[in-house]
């Protein structure tokens, strides 16, 4: 760390000082403001490792510091202020509760970010990459012609099966009723068929890296890429999936960063950006009308942000105090089980039909929101509170400690080996959002959909690049 950063370093933490005594007089006034200073204390302590790392707008701490912005902060805001319909915030935040009964989560909270940031900042390893092949930006025409066919066969004859499997078009694009059962057994969320369908993001990549470095197929390529991605955004709009058509945006945001030298045109940004937030605003009034009206949109580009910000997914103070709340009388402490959940999840539940339940998304939204199904009603309860949930006070100390650390080794050994083709393209698609998703989500699904991602990604780029003679790319 250089004296700048040091400095930089001491400033904010005189900052942070300085807003928890003001925080502490202002609460004797005002309860709601002790709350707002905790959220700017914790988003201002993961802004630090920003501070003195050669981190960038896509790097994976960068992630965690937008969770710390949308989650903790701007969603406190709109509590304290109350800038969105007092019904809605007491129905999605608030619920039974008072802004006084966040206080203490958010102590905990804080107390679990220091810890995060601790892990963070004492890695200095990295992965070192064994096979010289594969660091090569060298792949075979023939094989990439291969790949791309298959892959594009497999998620549009998946996504067909899927679609009439679950009605077709004409039941609605968007039904929270797929796969959705009040008896576990007859649960069936269609994993498989799922992942299938969702390899077209594949080709998204594999085209893009092949188009900036080949004048050869240039139109195949584009015809392969618009394909994969309009199928790819069909799907998860079918499924509601908002979250994932926004995502699949700003990777290719990032990997044109990566490949253009770490420059991104602010117009481009800015074009992507638009159609991604009208993309979940559209997808928002489907979920919730069940039909779309040009009415239920708006051209406030604030107001765009509105769906993301008025939801339970990701990191926030109230999902956080509602679950440590719920235990141990409704959540009993778990002892470390839901960690385990990803060693049996890939079993099919028509070979285990009594399989217990995987999804802690499911558990928390059943227990602590009140959810009657399976299979909808989930509630991610992310990295703070399933720490808690599992071990305690020792969990909100030790887990994110680990998962900092964690976060710092992928993104060291992204940073070493940044200017291979492949690796980018693996970190774009499985590493980028990891730190994102611990925040917000569970451990269990974050490893599971890692692996559903990150396995045949592996193959197919191994498979590209294992040749002796290739061409450049």
């Amino acid at each position: 760390m250089t004296s700048n950063n040091r400095i930089q370093l001491l400033l904010l933490s005189l900052l942070s000082f300085f807003l928890v005594i003001s925080g502490i007089i202002m609460s004797l006034f005002d309860n709601n403001f002790f709350l707002l200073i905790f959220a700017l204390i914790i988003t201002f302590i993961t802004y630090i490792p920003l501070t003195y790392n050669k981190s960038n707008v896509f790097s994976l701490w960068s992630w965690v510091f937008y969770s710390a912005v949308l989650g903790v902060l701007i969603r406190t805001i709109y509590l304290v202020f109350e800038l969105a319909d007092i019904s809605v915030l007491r129905s999605v935040f608030l619920r039974d509760k008072e802004i006084l009964d966040f206080v203490y989560p958010s102590i905990i909270m804080l107390i679990s970010c220091i810890s995060l940031i601790l892990g963070y900042s004492r890695c200095k390893k990295i992965y070192t990459i064994n096979s010289f092949n594969f660091l090569k930006n060298e792949w075979s025409k023939k094989r990439y012609v291969q790949v791309t066919i298959i892959l594009l066969v497999i998620s549009c004859i998946s996504i067909y099966i899927f679609v009439q499997s679950n009605g077709g078009l004409i039941s609605g694009i968007i039904s929270s009723a797929r796969g959705v059962s009040d008896n576990l057994e007859d649960t069936n969320p269609q994993g498989y068929l799922r992942l299938f369908s969702s390899l077209g993001v594949i080709n998204i990549f594999i085209t893009l890296a092949w188009l900036k470095s080949y004048n050869k197929l240039k139109f195949y390529s584009k015809s392969i890429f618009f394909l994969s991605l309009i199928s790819f955004v069909f799907f998860n709009f079918f499924i509601s999936q908002r979250g994932i058509v926004v995502f699949i945006f700003v990777k290719i945001l990032a990997f044109n960063y990566y490949t253009n030298i770490h420059k991104v045109p602010l117009k481009k940004i800015i074009i992507i950006l638009f159609i991604s937030l009208l993309l979940f605003e559209i997808m928002s009034a489907f979920r919730y009308n069940n039909e779309f009206k040009i009415e239920d949109t708006s051209f406030n580009f604030i107001k765009k942000f509105e769906p993301a910000i008025l939801t339970i997914t990701f990191i926030d103070i109230s999902k956080t105090a509602h679950i440590i709340d719920a235990i141990p009388n409704k959540l009993p402490f778990a002892f470390g089980s839901t960690y385990l959940t990803a060693l049996y999840a890939p079993i099919p539940r028509s070979i285990w039909p009594t399989k217990p339940v995987v999804n802690v998304d499911n558990i928390v939204g059943q227990k602590v929101y009140g959810s009657m199904y399976f299979g909808a009603g989930g509630t991610p309860p992310g990295l703070i509170a399933e720490a808690y949930w599992n071990f305690w006070y020792f969990g909100i100390l030790i887990v994110p400690y680990l998962v900092g650390f964690l976060l710092k080794y992928i993104e060291n050994t992204f940073q070493y080996y940044k200017n291979k083709i492949n690796v980018i393209i693996l970190y774009v698609l499985c590493f980028m959002f990891i730190g994102l998703e611990f925040m917000g989500s569970s451990f269990s699904s974050v490893l599971v959909s890692f692996l559903k991602m990150f396995i045949p990604i592996l193959f197919i780029l191994s498979y590209l690049s294992k040749q002796k003679k290739c061409q450049k790319i």
